[in-house]
């Protein structure tokens, strides 16, 4: 039953996308629009989700959230947070490959709503970009959305974080806030199978300020970590 309703959401996720992607093409005419088209097919992906394959969302610590501008430190276990994120925040800023981008259709939207595409391979031309674009970012009071283990990771593998995020911690006087979730349970990192069951995001406490580097590496990872093994 798993592999037929994980086949059937498969199917309709497909067809939402074409719709939504060539129905809505005007609306590249602007950030703004690119932005609503992302956000509307987002909220049929977790849609379908829900009624075929009977996987919901919690959302947690959003008492951690204050407002203005704001980096949240993502835990990355798959895709369905990339599209429940888009639904939560109403304006965000996504930290991303650059290849992403070239993505026909959907890669139009994502360049066009304001995502931040970064070559990982380009070292400290990738970190200019990133301070250039959240500079930008914060100024319209955007919420920037970082990866910091650069690529997704399954619960319970360790992956060396990304000095990017370190990066906004140091030239920005923002909130970091670390999200921890548990998403690999129900939403495999490279498997068709999608397993019915509560997928958990949960926003912790910001990091203080006034660290060193090494210092904000080790807490943001340990807050992560031992909260992501909780869920």
């Amino acid at each position: 039953m798993t592999a037929f309703k994980s086949l059937l959401y498969l199917i309709f996720f497909v067809f939402w996308s074409l719709l939504v992607g060539v129905l809505r093409l005007p609306s590249l005419v602007s950030p703004t629009h690119s932005l609503k088209t992302i956000q509307l097919w987002s909220k049929g992906v977790l849609f379908l989700a829900r009624i075929i394959c009977g996987i919901n969302l919690e959302i947690k610590g959003t008492e951690n959230l204050p407002e203005g501008p704001v980096v949240i430190a993502s835990q990355h276990q798959s895709a369905f947070e990339t599209y429940a994120l888009y639904v939560i925040f109403m304006n965000p800023a996504f930290v991303i490959k650059e290849s992403l981008q070239w993505i026909p259709i959907a890669g139009w939207y994502i360049r066009r709503s304001g995502a931040i595409g970064i070559n990982r391979g380009s070292g400290s031309a990738a970190m200019r970009k990133i301070l250039k674009s959240a500079h930008e970012a914060i100024k319209k009071n955007k919420t920037i959305i970082i990866f910091p283990e650069g690529t997704r990771t399954a619960k319970g593998e360790d992956k060396q974080y990304k000095p990017g995020v370190v990066a906004l911690y140091k030239r920005f006087n923002i909130p970091i806030i670390p999200m921890a979730l548990n998403s690999s349970h129900y939403w495999g990192k490279n498997r068709l199978s999608k397993y019915k069951g509560k997928i958990t995001f949960q926003f912790l406490p910001p990091i203080k300020s006034e660290l060193n580097r090494k210092q904000f590496m080790i807490e943001l990872k340990n807050s992560i970590e031992s909260a992501s093994q909780k869920l």
